[in-house]
């Protein structure tokens, strides 16, 4: 009992205790925000997005089942953005073979439409 009551002292004000519903109009409002010029290759949008998702780390982790699925979505950001750097490439071939599968996979990380959408606009 003891056990339980030294984990409930500690967590029970997480940063990531956020009403769901102000997370997700939060989450909302910076998919509307966030675009690119045509310019920005596919890399360096990757990584904004996840620099974006840190930088709004608590709503993000409010929203999903487990914390670590935003976690999880930040790596395979970071992952694919590397990965198109070190490539080299940009072209229509990579974000067929690359970026389209990345899309699938964060789809099936969380399900919650608004983390779909700020995800899916920018990159695409």
């Amino acid at each position: 009992m003891k056990q339980l009551e030294v984990l409930n002292e500690y967590y029970t004000d997480l940063d990531y205790n956020i009403d769901k519903d102000e997370a997700l109009e939060k989450i909302s409002d910076l998919s509307k925000t966030v675009r690119f010029h045509n310019s920005i290759n596919i890399s360096d949008r990757l990584e904004v997005l996840a620099n974006i998702i840190q930088d709004n780390i608590s709503f993000f982790k409010s929203v999903c089942a487990h914390v670590d699925m935003i976690d999880t979505i930040v790596g395979y950001l970071n992952h694919y953005a590397a990965y198109i750097k070190y490539i080299k490439d940009d072209s229509i071939e990579i974000i067929q073979v690359t970026i389209f599968p990345l899309i699938h996979t964060l789809f099936h990380i969380c399900d919650e439409f608004e983390i779909k959408a700020f995800l899916l606009l920018p990159i695409l």
